[in-house]
C-alpha cells in the first residue's frame, strides 16, 4: 500500500512532498515548486543534498542515502510549519 504524508497548514492550505497519489486523491489544483535538488559531485564524489534558499547542508555516499534523507528533512520542515518553498 502507498502512503503519502500531507499536512493542513493554519491558512487551510493542505501541504507535503509531491507524490503521484495526489492526483488520485482529486485535491483539486495544485501547485508545485522546487524545495531541493539531489546531485552528484564529481570533485568530492559526494550526492549533496542542496535546499533552495539555503545551499549545500547534506553530503552522502549514495543516491538513495541523499534521497532518503531529503525527504525525512523536508518533512519534518513540513510537519513543524516552517516555511520552504
Amino acid at each position: 500500500m502507498k502512503t503519502i504524508n500531507i499536512y493542513l497548514d493554519t491558512t487551510g492550505k493542505i501541504k507535503g512532498l509531491y507524490n503521484d497519489l495526489l492526483v488520485e486523491m482529486n485535491l483539486g489544483t495544485i501547485s508545485v515548486q522546487r524545495a531541493s535538488n539531489v546531485e552528484f559531485n564529481n570533485s568530492t564524489q559526494k550526492w549533496e543534498v542542496d535546499i533552495i534558499g539555503k545551499g549545500i547542508i547534506a553530503l552522502f555516499d549514495t543516491r538513495q542515502e541523499a534521497l532518503d534523507w531529503e525527504i525525512k528533512y523536508l518533512e519534518n520542515r513540513i510537519e513543524n510549519d516552517k516555511n520552504i518553498p
